[in-house]
């Protein structure tokens, strides 16, 4: 395989976990990385993207090239990840930071499970909602009103407005589909002409609706990186230089170069964080606790955990809120669509007796 097809290849969140997991197995059973990944190429992998990448990566150690090098070049892993490879070899506690990079991205694989059951739900309730009624006022309505003058009768203005709207609006939903698909396929090419790690996932968390949900999001991912490298060697102040490859939102953003420029002006990592207000709550009386004790990799890591139970419970009560107010949506057009139907055969049944 060529160079530039395994830059194109970018390992998922279940691979890079999956990847440091084993590596990290590796390194405290004593087995030569090389080897190891030699072996995580197994028969069914033989033409896979996966073989490829990792054969090369062997062949790289194999020459007396460090991890982090190894990976750089195959193109395949986050740039946070390999900065990350390259602490560990450089302090000598890359077990460590495997290990907890296999944790980092079963975190993040999680969030973005539980994203995606979120907006999946609504976005098929949604497009079922718009099929019925898309049904009724372009198929039955019509059907109809051509019954009800084979009747005699006249349909009412509300019934015909409704067809009109329907016929105007049926010529229109193929243009809508074909723009949706484009403004996902240019934002994905956006993503990948700027060199910005942007996803659907960081798309949709900038919907108004999910507002409170990212900002969790992105307290929990601060919490969890912070944990990883303070605890891989890293001191508070260069931990800031990773923090830019993980979190996209520009809020936090802002957030964590605050505390950044409050930490270099003298004030105290727990002073910063509270002056930033990137957490809130519990977490922030936490984080001065941990700083007392000289445990704040402990507690970060606490905080991330607790953030990420936060987001799942807010995920899950949007769904619960948007579902039955859509049933109720659907449920209130059909009943009003129905009434103007039977009105009509009301009148023509009691004009009959």
């Amino acid at each position: 395989m060529s160079d530039k097809k395994k830059r194109a290849y970018k390992f998922n969140y279940d691979e890079l976990s999956s990847i440091c997991f084993q590596v990290s197995l590796m390194l405290h059973s004593g087995i030569l990385i090389q080897d190891g990944l030699e072996a995580m190429c197994n028969v069914r992998d033989q033409t896979s993207h996966r073989h490829d990448i990792l054969m090369g990566m062997a062949a790289e150690l194999k020459e007396y090239s460090r991890l982090c090098d190894a990976m750089e070049k195959s193109g395949a892993f986050p740039s946070y990840m390999i900065g990350m490879v390259e602490l560990g070899e450089n302090t000598g506690k890359l077990e460590e930071v495997m290990s907890a990079l296999s944790e980092h991205y079963k975190r993040e694989e999680r969030l973005r499970g539980m994203i995606f059951g979120a907006i999946f739900y609504p976005a098929v309730l949604l497009v079922m909602i718009s099929v019925v009624i898309v049904a009724l006022v372009t198929r039955i309505l019509p059907e109809f009103s051509r019954v009800l003058e084979d009747m005699g009768v006249e349909s009412s203005s509300f019934i015909k407005a409704l067809i009109n709207a329907g016929g105007s609006g049926s010529q229109y939903i193929l243009i809508l589909i074909i723009l949706i698909f484009a403004v996902v396929g240019g934002f994905m090419i956006y993503s990948r002409i700027s060199g910005k790690s942007l996803t659907i996932r960081d798309l949709l968390l900038r919907i108004p609706l999910l507002r409170r949900v990212t900002d969790k999001i992105a307290a929990g991912q601060f919490a969890s990186a912070m944990a990883m490298a303070i605890s891989s060697g890293y001191e508070i102040e260069d931990a800031f230089t990773l923090l830019g490859t993980i979190i996209t939102s520009k809020k936090a953003h802002s957030k964590i170069k605050i505390i950044g420029d409050n930490i270099e002006e003298g004030s105290t990592f727990s002073q910063a964080v509270i002056l930033s207000g990137i957490f809130d709550g519990m977490p922030e009386r936490m984080v001065s606790v941990g700083e007392k004790a000289g445990r704040i990799d402990d507690v970060m890591r606490e905080i991330s955990t607790i953030y990420e139970d936060e987001t799942s419970i807010a995920l899950n009560n949007l769904v619960s809120t948007i579902e039955p107010v859509m049933v109720a949506f659907l449920a209130i057009v059909t009943g009003v669509i129905m009434l103007v139907i039977m009105l009509p055969l009301l009148g023509i049944i009691s004009s009959m007796h």
